[in-house]
Parts: structure tokens; sequence; C-alpha cells
């Protein structure tokens, strides 16, 4: 669940911007107190990691990727694959038929 944190201009609260400064500055967070209440923490905002990591997808790539689609047919019986599976799983559980 993440919502959107409305921002506050602390380019007029020099005090503030002091502790942001040495906050950003050592990367470790701060607690705010009021008479001996914790009232917030000041912690180092860290950019939103991007999604997509590692090389871009190539032609190449795709071309393998799809030249591998049925090279294990013939070779591997389906049925006997999931039954030793099963097998070494320790399925104890009858099969369900449909």
């Amino acid at each position: 669940m993440t919502s959107e944190l409305s921002p506050i201009d602390i380019s007029t609260i020099p005090e503030l911007a002091r502790l942001v400064d040495e906050v950003q500055r050592t990367n470790q967070p701060r607690r705010l107190r009021r008479d001996n209440t914790d009232v917030a923490i000041l912690a180092p905002a860290h950019p939103t990691p991007s999604r997509r990591r590692g090389k871009a997808v190539t032609q190449a790539d795709i071309d393998a990727s799809l030249a591998a689609v049925g090279s294990w047919q013939g070779l591997v019986d389906p049925e006997q694959l999931k039954a030793d599976l099963d097998a070494a799983r320790g399925d104890t559980r009858p099969s369900v038929e449909l």
C-alpha cells in the first residue's frame, strides 16, 4: 500500500534544512523529539530502483528462446516425468481426475 506523501518546502526553514543536509550526508536517519516524545523520523530518501535490471533483450535473445521451444519433444515422456516427480516429492495424495 503506497501513498503519495505531501511535500514540504524546507528552503525557508534553515534549521530543518541543516538537519536534512546532515541526514543526506551521513545517510543515517534521525529521530525528531518534542518533550521526550518521538514525533517523526527524518530518513534519507533513496531513489526508486528501476524495474528492469540487466541488459536489454535483443532479437538474438528472442530467437534463441524461440529455438528452444519443443526441443524436448520425443526425448521425455511427460506423463512418466510427472509420475517420477510425484514419487520424488513423496506425494501420497491420490491424483485428481477431472
